[in-house]
């Protein structure tokens, strides 16, 4: 039980966020994490961004990419997409999410209906680097770093090869 300090009656409730207007934005990786996916067949990386920029600065925004997953076009863009995150951090040759986090990226920022709610959302469409010299407020530090299934060779998943089991 968590004893609340203050009169809940006397503040507004939230009353939710609209999505964020089609556009770059400045963002941070501020957590990744390892989820199986909802049936139960494969794996996606989890990632939470946070925005550093403009009048949105705070605000968050989630992508899941299925690394491993029976559809081998899923998991070759899911992997297409690690990789443009991994770049657009200066990490190239990433192989531990941690190295990832609270680096400034830029990432383009699109909307689209749900298909359940008809809603607005936002969805990434795009990742690229910012010039790392420009200024940006400096970050917390990273998060404890998460541990993603090794292959025998030490490699993780998502910068395997296609082979037939991925498929």
């Amino acid at each position: 039980m968590v004893q609340l300090n203050f009169d809940v009656s006397r503040t507004a409730p939230h009353s939710g966020y609209e999505p964020l207007p089609s556009g770059w934005y400045v963002v941070q990786i501020r957590n990744t994490e390892n989820k199986r996916t909802q049936a139960g067949n494969g794996f996606c990386l989890s990632v939470e961004y946070e925005v550093l920029s403009d009048e949105h600065r705070g605000r968050k925004l989630w992508e899941n990419l299925c690394y491993e997953h029976p559809n081998h076009e899923t998991v070759k863009i899911a992997r297409a997409r690690i990789s443009a995150v991994c770049h657009a951090a200066g990490h190239p040759h990433c192989n531990e999410t941690a190295l990832l986090h609270n680096i400034p990226l830029k990432i383009k920022v699109g909307l689209k209906r749900d298909k359940k709610t008809d809603e607005l959302v936002n969805v990434i469409n795009s990742y690229a680097a910012i010039d790392r010299r420009a200024e940006v407020a400096p970050a917390s530090p990273p998060a404890a770093p998460m541990q993603f299934p090794q292959t025998d060779n030490g490699v993780p998943p998502w910068l395997r090869e296609s082979t037939d089991e991925t498929r």
